[in-house]
């Protein structure tokens, strides 16, 4: 189920940054998977929490503030990934049959597969049966930041929203 997340959608947690996507998103209803959060890039990491499997990468903004993106994954769950792409010609993304993808646009314009625009910090999420490659196309001649998080299923790995 491919979803678009506006910016404004996003849920503040109080000490841990902004969740952009989680499976499970209501804690505590099934058992936990995956997370993404933005975060304050202070320079330092906070240290990993035990039994977690935790990646991580620096999404600098189009108006200079840097974000840290952070992938957390429950071990016999997934194994997380960040990537940080500026996109600039039309290029495209390629996901695994196994693998959640969510993108994260750091700029102002971001259109993938020629219809979802993507604003900044808006996300969209990738997985199941939606598509396998994904085009991306910057609007405007700078190009725009984005993350690309991944989550590698051991096992059968989805999205609970």
């Amino acid at each position: 189920m491919r979803l678009l997340l506006r910016a404004n959608a996003h849920r503040m947690e109080p000490g841990e940054g902004t969740e952009v996507a989680a499976s499970p998103d209501t804690h505590g209803r099934e058992r936990w998977q995956w997370d993404v959060r933005l975060v304050p890039d202070t320079g330092s990491q906070a240290p990993d929490p035990a039994g977690v499997l935790v990646a991580s990468g620096g999404l600098r903004l189009g108006y200079g503030q840097t974000l840290r993106v952070v992938a957390r994954s429950a071990p016999k769950a997934a194994v997380p990934s960040v990537e940080i792409h500026q996109v600039g010609a039309p290029t495209q993304l390629t996901r695994e049959l196994q693998e959640v993808m969510v993108l994260i646009s750091g700029g102002t314009g971001l259109l993938v597969e020629g219809r979802h625009h993507l604003g900044p910090l808006d996300a969209l999420i990738l997985e199941g049966d939606d598509p396998f490659a994904v085009p991306l196309e910057a609007e405007g001649a700078e190009g725009t930041p984005l993350a690309v998080i991944r989550l590698k299923g051991l096992a059968a790995l989805g999205w609970v929203p």
